[in-house]
Parts: structure tokens; C-alpha cells; sequence
């Protein structure tokens, strides 16, 4: 961190990196969620298994994936937003089962929002320099 934003702008082809980063990122994570999430025996293995309601995860003072994977719908870029994130569309994902799988799914659609989420910070980045982008 560094007051009054970065100090240098982004290396020559970075962007276009990142950019092609992200797009294998998601074509891997959907192949892997296709490998995994349908699997009978990972689901046999995991839903009903280690139940957590949200009373419990929050008595126990759960927080992030394993909270949410319970039905508790915060998260703290969205209540508390710090950064930008209080500029970006972030989306609090949740699941009512509160077991194993949910958990695994809370995970899996996270990733996708994160890959979201770095996608729109790109495309309101101003085109220039830094020094043109410091408020």
C-alpha cells in the first residue's frame, strides 16, 4: 500500500498477461468444477457431512467461506468496504446447506466472483500513466 496510489504503472504487457491469466483460471476452474461437483462419490463424501448451521457459525464466531457456506450472508467487502470495493458490483455468496459441499461450492463461486471482480477493477482502470490516475 502506498498513499496516493502506485508508485509505478503496470510492466509492458501486463494487462494483456493478466487478461489471458484469467481466462485459462476460468476454463480450468469450470473444468474442474465439472470433474468434481457432479462426482457421486465427492458428493456422497461431503453434503450433510460436517453440518454447520448459522446459529452455530455464528456462536463460533465462523467467518468468510465456512460462515456464508452456513447461510450467513456477510462478507466484508460488501458490509465494511474498503479499497475500491466499495466500488464494485461484489456479491456475498451464500448457501443454506451448511455442510461440507456447500462450503466447496461457497469456494468454487468465489473464485469466479474474485475473477469478476479483477475484471471490472480492469476495465475502469483510465488508460495513461499513474501519475494521471492519482486522486
Amino acid at each position: 500500500m502506498r498513499v496516493g496510489g502506485v508508485l509505478h504503472d503496470a510492466p509492458s504487457g501486463w494487462f494483456s498477461r493478466l487478461e489471458s491469466w484469467l481466462t485459462t483460471f476460468e476454463r480450468n476452474l469450470n473444468e474442474l468444477s465439472d470433474l468434481i461437483t457432479g462426482n457421486e462419490i465427492f458428493m456422497k463424501r461431503t453434503q450433510g457431512v460436517g453440518y454447520i448451521d448459522a446459529a452455530e457459525a455464528t456462536a463460533f464466531s465462523l467467518t468468510g467461506p465456512i460462515a456464508r457456506a452456513s447461510g450467513v450472508a456477510y462478507d466484508l467487502r460488501a458490509a465494511r468496504p474498503y479499497f475500491t470495493y466499495s466500488e464494485l458490483g461484489v456479491r456475498t455468496i451464500t448457501r443454506p446447506e451448511g455442510d461440507c459441499f456447500a462450503r466447496y461450492m461457497v469456494r468454487m463461486e468465489e473464485m469466479r466472483e474474485s475473477a469478476r471482480l479483477i475484471r471490472e477493477a480492469l476495465g475502469r482502470l483510465p488508460s495513461g500513466p499513474v501519475s494521471t490516475c492519482i486522486r
